[in-house]
């Protein structure tokens, strides 16, 4: 989970890291709490 204003320094990871991560962007804490707390 990472804030959606570090999108831009994704490009700078190589693909070989990133491949098979499944990053979520998020605005707010209630974005957090969706994707943690689902049932």
């Amino acid at each position: 989970i990472l804030p959606k204003e570090n999108q831009k320094d994704l490009n700078e990871i190589p693909d070989y890291i990133k491949k098979g991560i499944q990053f979520h962007l998020v605005k707010t804490m209630n974005d957090v709490e969706k994707l943690v707390f689902t049932e």
